[in-house]
């Protein structure tokens, strides 16, 4: 009997990827993601979308709350943009003022659907996003369907991104963007459109009031940088079609792409940042297992620990075990998740890393270090996502090697004397087309619904666990839910009121705007100048310094004009009740600094004064923001068209087919 003839090498089939099976294959289509992503949301986020009108009742969430409202008011009833914040601290600069909001693209549902309902569909259309961008990241680094979402269900609902929605941060979910971020830089390796989009993506979280996403992102950018230079030293390490410099070449487009998007607010807030900086309390410091403890550790009851960052001991076991079986890139995430670790682990000495960071500019302003913990579950989501994948591909990798062991032919992906090629076990797991005739086919399906029904189990328990601790954290008797947040009445609303200033308070700050008033009460991060002369509740917000010698009447009033009628019998003092800035002008008179309070040195006579608040910082970075997103849409209208073009063509080939 002859015996049979080994397939060549041209013969051996290409191994499929895991895309091909059946979960793989449906989380290929957006769409099937996009209601995947919408499902876990309604998990996670529980009634983010009923009686959207109400707040949260957090002092934090009213405080950005009444940014919000205050800056839409400014937008929707006066036509005008909030430059100029009158309804803060007795009227601040509104587009220097690093915590503002309203120039971010996410602002727009505000202005669409009102400022609450706009803030809860923020919160969804950046936690969907987490989901994408994790997913995508981790199916870059070869991640099975079901492990890429895993690791995203990890890093979207750790318990840190449950503290900033409760504590209505919007500023803060930004962070979801990351994974978009590592993408980018990734590919911008190769792609100069990616290195565009990721910079674009930073200018996002700048114009979010990124106090934090952004300086952050920097360093994340910075290690990412470091660790590809390093494996660039050898170039058989080196990634196909990039060059040595390939890393530094994206991180600088990506820097100079954000800044030039973001510069309508960089440049007005240069001023604030540098002439009031923020004030700093003593640095908190972690030792090891204390802050292991805010991701391993459930709070419960009423003593709730909002440092938590809970992702479960089961997670992190899940993560070592994908660092340590999978592949190059996992082992890469793990570094960078410990690298992340030791900044949060704060000031601990004097050769911890987080103070050797705060010496740097802008960066001496950072408090609470344990926020690094953010990319520490990102980067153990992508690992355990991974060693997911592993134990998805386990039982077909097993039947790989018992076949090319003992079957012949070869399998693919084996050589001809039956020793294993240097393959990855994960190819050869993957190849449906390995089993000869002697051989069941059925084995390698079955192989792959076993692997797969073990990682579903393992991905569930995981998700469940994280769903837990947080039902733990705030479903307690007294405690907040994440569907019960957004319990407080929402804010009365007078569209015909005339604007004055209110004392205010810290913990009810979503009131005021609505009735068109300014709280005085002040709880900036950023210590502005306030005058000691503001004063709440007056008859007249605008006044002559000395009754007796003139009469002042208000004509019209927006946030960033102010028009008078005035009747002087002699040079005189005309009285504003809001903080003085150098930037306000007037038509009649001077602008004079009152101790602190604006005023206007008017003649004597009667004269119809108006005084003008105009930022050209504002101005000069409008214009350049203008400019880049102009640049950018039409780089993708011009993508767009060629992609409209191949894809014309092939409906053409399509239908001129047999």
């Amino acid at each position: 009997m002859t015996e049979p003839e080994l397939p060549s090498e041209a013969a051996i089939p290409t191994p499929r990827k895991s895309r091909d099976h059946l979960v793989d294959r449906l989380l290929s289509l957006f769409g099937v993601r996009l209601l995947l992503w919408f499902w876990l949301a309604a998990a996670f986020l529980p009634g983010i979308l009923v009686d959207v009108q109400k707040v949260g009742n957090h002092f934090d969430e009213h405080f950005h709350f009444q940014h919000d409202d205050a800056a839409r008011r400014t937008m929707v009833d006066y036509g005008q943009l909030p430059v100029w914040d009158p309804y803060t601290c007795g009227g601040i600069p509104g587009a220097g003022n690093p915590q503002t909001t309203f120039l971010a693209p996410d602002f727009g549902l505000r202005l669409l659907f009102g400022t609450e309902p706009g803030r809860r569909l923020a919160i969804l259309l950046f936690f969907i996003l987490g989901l994408e961008g994790m997913f995508l990241l981790a199916r870059k680094h070869d991640a099975t369907a079901t492990g890429a979402a895993v690791g995203a269900i990890i890093f979207t609902m750790s318990g840190r991104f449950t503290h900033l929605i409760d504590r209505g941060w919007l500023n803060m979910l930004p962070f979801y963007l990351f994974p978009w971020i590592v993408l980018a830089f990734e590919k911008g390796l190769k792609s100069t459109r990616w290195r565009i989009f990721g910079g674009a993506l930073l200018g996002w979280m700048v114009l979010c009031g990124g106090t934090y996403t952004y300086p952050y992102a920097v360093v994340l950018l910075g290690l990412l940088m470091v660790v590809e230079l390093g494996q660039n030293l050898f170039p058989a390490q080196r990634e196909v079609g990039a060059k040595w410099y390939s890393p530094i070449l994206a991180v600088v487009t990506m820097g100079a792409v954000s800044v030039a998007v973001s510069a309508v607010h960089v440049f007005p807030m240069l001023e604030i940042v540098t002439g009031n900086p923020r004030p700093v309390e003593t640095r908190t410091h972690f030792s090891a297992p204390d802050l292991l403890s805010h991701l391993t550790k459930a709070a419960t009851g009423d003593g709730i620990d909002w440092t938590l960052a809970y992702i479960g001991l089961s997670v992190l076991v899940l993560a070592a075990f994908g660092a340590l079986t999978s592949n190059k890139a996992a082992r890469r995430f793990g570094a960078l998740a410990v690298a992340f670790f030791l900044l949060g682990m704060g000031d601990f000495g004097p050769w911890a890393p987080f103070t050797w960071l705060v010496e740097l500019p802008v960066y001496g302003q950072l408090r609470w270090p344990q926020r690094f913990l953010l990319p520490v579950a990102m980067f153990v989501g992508l690992c355990a996502g991974l060693g997911v994948s592993v134990i998805e591909r386990a039982p077909a990798q097993l039947l790989g090697y018992m076949h090319k062991r003992w079957a012949r032919p070869a399998a693919p992906g084996c050589r001809a004397d039956g020793r294993f090629s240097h393959r990855k076990f994960s190819e050869i797991g993957e190849n449906r087309s390995w089993a000869s005739e002697a051989t069941n086919p059925n084995w390698a399906r079955w192989a792959w619904v076993g692997g797969g029904v073990v990682a579903l189990f393992v991905g569930w328990y995981a998700a469940y666990r994280i769903g837990d601790a947080i039902g733990l954290n705030l479903a307690a008797s007294n405690a907040i839910r994440v569907g019960r947040v957004f319990n407080d009445a929402p804010p009365l609303y007078d569209p015909d009121a005339e604007f004055t200033q209110a004392r205010g308070n810290r913990w009810d700050a979503h009131v005021w705007p609505g009735l068109n008033q300014g709280m005085l009460a002040c709880l900036e991060a950023n210590k502005l100048p306030q005058s000691l002369l503001l004063r709440a509740d007056l008859e007249q917000e605008e006044y002559p310094l000395d009754p007796a010698v003139a009469s002042v009447k208000r004509v019209s009033w927006t946030p960033n004009a102010i028009e008078l009628e005035v009747d002087a019998k002699e040079e005189t003092l005309v009285l504003v009740n809001q903080n003085y800035h150098r930037k306000w002008t007037a038509d009649v008179g001077e602008v004079v600094d009152h101790e602190g309070l604006l005023a206007v040195a008017v003649p004597a006579g009667v004269a119809t004064v108006t005084l003008k608040y105009r930022d050209w910082a504002f101005e000069a970075g409008f214009w350049l923001s203008l400019l880049t997103v102009l640049a950018l849409l039409a780089g993708l209208g011009v993508s767009g068209w060629r992609w409209l073009g191949e894809l014309r063509g092939r409906w053409r080939a399509w239908g001129s087919g047999p």
